[in-house]
């Protein structure tokens, strides 16, 4: 998988305090967060970090999504914009869109192919479950069968979730039984040590 660039850290962050409902952040928390982002990827920031940093943050203030500012303890502060916020919100996220909806139409090619992508990934998961269940006859299977064979993996599922608690509830009865039945036992045996009498 490909690391991340400075920018796209700077834009995981942002997109983390949009999501929080968040508006700003300190430039130096923002400094703080991307090296930490890197930490986890087992990188120390480069000698030209700081640049590279602020040339990431100038793309996004030339795009009106952010703004620098100091504030009133004199620390400088980075601010979302109302299209900064926005954007941010639903950076990360993909929308599907049916072929009918407005949105279709908007879409550049740039992200249709993201969306052809998405589909492609999560058709190429469902086929991998469908051929751990059902083996070699997996193979006659074409997309379109895909959502009735869901459905019939869903009722499985139902069924085997129902049998299970059926199975549960038979077992829970046969040791409630099991557990009467040696208590009785115990109490005989105390009985009969007590008392010498076996007739109880």
């Amino acid at each position: 998988m490909a690391l991340l660039t400075y920018h796209q850290r700077i834009k995981n962050v942002l997109s983390m305090i949009a999501k929080d409902d968040q508006q700003s952040l300190p430039y130096s928390e923002l400094l703080e967060r991307v090296r930490d982002s890197m930490a986890l990827d087992l990188m120390t920031p480069t000698r030209g970090f700081e640049k590279r940093i602020r040339k990431a943050v100038l793309h996004e203030r030339l795009a009106h999504r952010v703004k620098l500012a100091v504030s009133s303890n004199g620390l400088l502060k980075i601010t979302l914009t109302l299209t900064g916020v926005q954007y941010f919100k639903n950076f990360g996220v993909l929308t599907l869109y049916r072929h009918d909806e407005p949105g279709f139409r908007k879409l550049t090619v740039r992200e249709l192919r993201k969306e052809t992508q998405l589909i492609n990934d999560v058709l190429a998961e469902i086929r991998g479950v469908i051929s751990e269940g059902y083996g070699e006859q997996s193979q006659a299977f074409t997309d379109e069968d895909i959502p009735g064979l869901i459905s019939q993996l869903l009722q499985k599922a139902d069924n085997l979730g129902g049998q299970y608690t059926k199975l549960s509830s038979m077992l829970a009865e046969e040791r409630k039984a099991e557990c009467a039945l040696l208590f009785a036992k115990a109490q005989r045996a105390v009985h009969v040590a007590k008392t010498g009498d076996d007739n109880m």
